[in-house]
């Protein structure tokens, strides 16, 4: 189970899950975004999004999805220079940002999406994958666990903590109790990580 494979599964999962908002097609690719968010109605806002608006969004979730971040991006930052209220758009350009490896930005994001929604579960999973990134394990811990708390049958949550525990903190039973919840809420059909965790069982049997 190697670092790189966990990247790949925190960002695809946490793509899946974080539709919201939309925008049209913006003409520069990464202007700077405001440093103070004005105070508006994210619900409000919502309910003026337009169905044009949202099939501009969801085009920006593919590109997202196929690799193309800096059309993915470009979208996303239009639609929270429109709409800087929601927390969603704020935290996929963090994922964004994390797939391009450029933390300050992501952290600058994800901490935003935070503000606006500090129980995003999304956006907490984000996070603590940023903070295992930088080292920072506790911090990471804490985080996953929050988005947990807030959404039990969060799959890539439980996985990230399993992987946690696994890799950085060497607590076996607390990581095959993740993996088995996550693979539980998946239908078991991650045969890479089933396999590990039964690894991990016979590893526990023998300690």
């Amino acid at each position: 189970m190697t670092t790189s494979m966990y990247y790949i599964k925190v960002v695809a999962c946490s793509l899946l899950v974080l539709l919201a908002g939309c925008s049209t097609q913006p003409t520069v690719k990464d202007p700077d975004l405001p440093k103070n968010i004005p105070k508006s109605d994210p619900q409000q806002e919502l309910k003026n999004t337009t169905a044009a608006e949202i099939s501009e969004y969801k085009k920006a979730m593919l590109h997202l999805k196929n690799g193309k971040l800096e059309d993915a991006k470009a979208v996303l930052i239009e639609f929270i220079g429109n709409r800087p209220s929601l927390a969603g758009p704020w935290a996929n350009l963090g994922l964004v940002y994390l797939k391009q490896n450029q933390l300050d930005k992501a952290e600058d994001a994800i901490k935003k999406a935070l503000l606006l929604n500090p129980k995003q579960a999304h956006a907490l999973c984000l996070l603590g994958f940023l903070e295992s990134k930088k080292g920072n394990f506790l911090e990471a811990e804490k985080n996953y666990i929050k988005a947990i708390e807030l959404k039990d049958n969060y799959p890539v949550a439980h996985y990230n903590l399993a992987l946690l525990y696994d890799i950085y903190f060497q607590d076996i039973g607390k990581a095959v109790k993740h993996y088995s919840i996550y693979l539980k809420l998946t239908g078991n059909q991650d045969k890479k990580t089933a396999d590990w965790l039964e690894h991990l069982k016979g590893t526990l049997k023998k300690g």
